[in-house]
């Protein structure tokens, strides 16, 4: 994950390590039956000849194991509420939701091998609704959203591919490059504050544009190196970009799981 400002840094760890720690706490009721279960083995009494043979230490060991992991995690999550306690005033935080789709998403886009990407053919694909409504509307020329004037950048389309491959599955693949080349970003992206985050943005560019451009490790977005000679390259040479309104983070995340499920 790409993030410019360090602030932006230290929020998004914050929160990845806040939803943690409140998916390892357990319920009044989880914490009661787990007492309950210590309790039990504790006064395990030995069987009669011919019954079969328990291990009372073995499973007290590992109930304690559950509650003193239960304890450190609540001592965790204390400690960041009070960091940021504004979060937690009204009582309404539960976990923060977008940071773990993120989170959830660049790992599903990432860690399976490419060979079960290159399964995932181009109708399984079809059949995602919500693949299909982000990559409806394709902008495949730049000059449609340059101002001419000033050589810059206008209001981002959702979907941009400027390649001569752009099925689905290319899609894919270019969103697994925009990972491997930190070309991911949360939008907007503000200084000193914890903005409301809109959209997740993938860009990708051919290898020889990389190389011209010496973006093969560029942190940000590539667009915002607003040059005339960077925009004839991207033109020339092919450029990808995919933003995902947070709205849909959850729907894409599954619809993929589901594509994945139907090749194992």
């Amino acid at each position: 994950m790409v993030f410019s400002n360090e602030d932006y840094v230290k929020e998004f760890m914050y929160r990845t390590k806040y939803n943690y720690y409140k998916m390892c706490c357990l319920t009044d009721s989880e914490r009661n039956e787990v007492e309950g279960k210590i309790e039990k083995w504790r006064n395990y009494e030995v069987p009669e000849i011919g019954e079969e043979e328990e291990a009372p230490d073995a499973y007290v060991e590992e109930y304690e194991i559950i509650l003193e992991r239960d304890a450190k995690s609540r001592k965790c999550l204390e400690d960041l509420k009070l960091q940021k306690p504004q979060y937690f005033n009204n009582g309404r935080i539960n976990y923060f939701e977008v940071t773990q789709l993120v989170n959830s998403l660049v790992g599903l886009l990432i860690l399976p091998q490419q060979r079960y990407f290159k399964k995932i053919n181009n109708d399984i694909l079809k059949e995602c609704r919500i693949f299909n409504t982000l990559t409806k509307s394709m902008c495949k020329n730049l000059d449609q959203i340059i101002d001419s004037t000033e050589n810059t950048f206008l209001n981002m389309p959702t979907y941009i591919n400027t390649f001569n491959k752009d099925s689905p599955t290319d899609v894919l693949r270019s969103m697994r490059n925009a990972i491997s080349h930190n070309h991911v970003m949360l939008y907007p992206e503000c200084d000193g504050v914890s903005p409301s985050i809109q959209s997740v943005v993938f860009e990708d560019c051919s290898t020889r544009a990389a190389k011209k451009l010496n973006f093969l490790n560029h942190v940000g977005s590539i667009l915002k190196c607003n040059n005339k000679d960077v925009i004839e390259i991207l033109k020339k040479d092919g450029f990808f970009r995919l933003a995902i309104p947070v709205d849909m983070l959850e729907p894409f995340l599954f619809e993929l799981c589901d594509a994945f499920e139907t090749i194992m």
